[in-house]
């Protein structure tokens, strides 16, 4: 279900900065940061003025994993950090060419 809150237009932000996705990658694949910790984190400020609701989690998590599956990878393993707005993310890895 849409809904046009802050947290939707910080995710087309989010989608729309170039710098932004570059970065989600590379934490991804080197540092085993996952997307929705970066998000958290590169919009730490902005997302500290929104009341967030689980909805609103879930819903970054799932913009975040198309986009991941939409460059290749997979699903890799389940996270949790408690340093984070966003509690839980998913590691992904580049899929094998050769599958």
């Amino acid at each position: 279900m849409y809904r046009n809150t802050p947290i939707w237009q910080l995710l087309l932000k989010a989608i729309n900065t170039g710098d932004f996705i570059k970065i989600m990658l590379l934490n991804n694949d080197y540092f085993d940061i996952a997307g929705v910790f970066t998000f958290s984190k590169y919009y730490e400020v902005e997302l500290s003025e929104m009341d967030l609701d689980d909805f609103d989690r879930q819903c970054v998590g799932r913009v975040l994993r198309h986009i991941f599956i939409a460059l290749g990878y997979k699903k890799k393993r389940r996270t949790r950090s408690k340093h984070y707005v966003i509690t839980y993310g998913t590691l992904y890895e580049r899929s094998d060419s050769n599958e």
